[in-house]
């Protein structure tokens, strides 16, 4: 597991359905990391606590994320996708249009 901050560049629609072993909802979202040069990383996550949380974020809001990459292979190719593990608020917010930073 890893872990990394930045703030929230977009929050992906939960998508759900389900399956022979019951429903299942999945999220995301996509933060611009403070470093310089900034890099963009899109996190995506299972399960109705999770995609819960991620929805409540806001743009702008500064969060520490733990994750863990995982590599798959689908007809000869192979995939990589960066499964949150956790989500933790810092309480900023990076917006220009809030009022404490005005």
């Amino acid at each position: 597991m890893a872990q990394i901050s930045g703030k929230v560049i977009t929050i992906l629609p939960a998508i759900s359905g389900e399956n022979e072993r019951g429903e299942w909802v999945r999220g995301g979202v996509v933060i611009e990391t403070l470093e310089s040069p900034s890099v963009k990383l899109a996190f995506s996550t299972f399960g109705k606590r999770r995609t819960e949380q991620i929805q409540q974020l806001t743009l702008g809001e500064v969060i520490v994320v733990t994750y863990a990459p995982e590599s798959r292979e689908f007809m000869g190719k192979w995939y990589t996708e960066l499964r949150l593990i956790e989500v933790l608020t810092t309480g900023k917010n990076t917006n220009k249009n809030t009022a404490e930073n005005e």
